[in-house]
């Protein structure tokens, strides 16, 4: 399915997070009547950080996005698949004493051979942490899925220098 870039087609229901220049929230597709993610950026006041589309069964994509100018403000709709299990930091929360050693030690793993796959392509993903890691048990087999919000394509900077990092001088 084509899912519309008009705001007005997604019913935005539970506030899933909240943090200063962007909220996600679980909505509706009114088409279909569809569960998805709506994550809406402002991107008056932050650098547009929406997420770019990487061909890997691994990584969670946007089905689509577009800009929203209201109030004064500029914000980005970003549409995304509602993953019911949610995230491996729901589930650590969720879980009295957390997932057991295997549990993890398989997470692990699937998320070092998605990261692999990411950097033979030439992406970096900035922001590998239990709440960007998706469990998906409605693929077969069960899946693990790392959200697209922090993958860039990496620059080419020397072999020596951090990714991002800059040179700063000061005149004394």
């Amino acid at each position: 399915m084509n899912y519309p870039a008009d705001k007005s087609y997604y019913n935005l229901n539970e506030e899933l997070s909240s943090k200063k220049d962007a909220k996600t929230f679980k909505a509706t597709c009114s088409i279909d009547s569809s569960e998805v993610v709506v994550k809406i950026i402002n991107l008056t006041t932050t650098l547009d950080k929406t997420p770019m589309k990487i061909p890997h069964p691994q990584i969670l994509n946007h089905l689509t996005k577009f800009a929203v100018q209201e109030e004064g403000a500029l914000y980005s709709y970003v549409v995304m698949p509602f993953i019911r299990e949610g995230s491996v930091a729901k589930e650590l929360t969720s879980i009295n004493g957390g997932l057991n050693e295997t549990c993890v030690a398989i997470i692990i793993k699937e998320v070092i051979k998605t990261v692999e796959v990411l950097h033979t392509q030439g992406y970096h993903h900035g922001g590998i942490k239990p709440g960007n890691v998706f469990l998906d048990m409605e693929t077969k087999p069960c899946s693990v899925k790392l959200s697209s919000s922090f993958c860039r394509k990496i620059s080419s900077t020397e072999y020596w220098q951090a990714h991002g990092y800059h040179h700063i001088f000061i005149e004394t």
